[in-house]
């Protein structure tokens, strides 16, 4: 449920390891707030970086991550991402055909280890949601939105979708929801 930066990887994963993949998107077309941001992700240790003379390491980066975070950080997801984010990011976006141009400054780093991919947020977007649609075992639907979630014995099994006015039910057997669109949402976005 969801096609930004959370509903399309998560498809192309799916669909990468041998599953089908229905992504459901409200809008008329996939991206979120990923495709209107600026794309770029803290990564480490990558050629972009080697090209530029900077030696970046997970440690050094933990360590970065620590100290900025003043304790608050869950230091085993801080450092699960940033040992896997060259291979499970950089390389996996370039493989979706995303192209990183640049790295600038972000408070908390000693190097230089944002990036920013070519044409920002859309075009890292523009790169997944290809190759998401060219992937036989992806469906996409948009102006299709979420119901609820079916189950059965306690288990989520599915969920409604809404399109064209007509409810249609998907059954699956997992059920990711990803979604955002808090940014649309002026409620939320004073909440916060």
């Amino acid at each position: 449920i969801g096609g930004g930066g959370a509903g399309i990887p998560a498809a192309i994963e799916v669909a990468q390891a041998g599953g089908s993949a229905v992504v459901l998107e409200q809008a008329e077309e996939c991206g979120g707030t990923a495709a209107i941001s600026g794309g770029g992700c803290c990564i480490v240790g990558t050629p972009l970086q080697k090209s530029q003379g900077i030696e970046d390491t997970p440690d050094l980066a933990f360590e970065d991550w620590i100290k900025w975070g003043g304790g608050s950080a869950d230091e085993v997801w801080a450092r699960y991402y940033l040992e896997h984010t060259l291979h499970d990011l950089y390389y996996w976006a370039e493989n979706c055909g995303a192209k990183w141009v640049d790295m600038k400054f972000q408070e908390g780093n000693r190097v230089l280890r944002w990036h920013r991919p070519e044409n920002n947020g859309l075009g890292l977007m523009t790169a997944l949601i290809k190759t998401a649609e060219s992937m036989p075992n992806i469906k996409i639907m948009t102006d299709t939105g979420a119901g609820k979630l079916l189950t059965k014995n306690g288990r989520v099994i599915g969920v409604t979708a809404i399109r064209n006015n007509e409810t249609v039910e998907i059954f699956s057997k997992a059920v990711v929801v990803a979604t955002g669109g808090f940014n649309s949402n002026l409620d939320m976005v004073l909440e916060v």
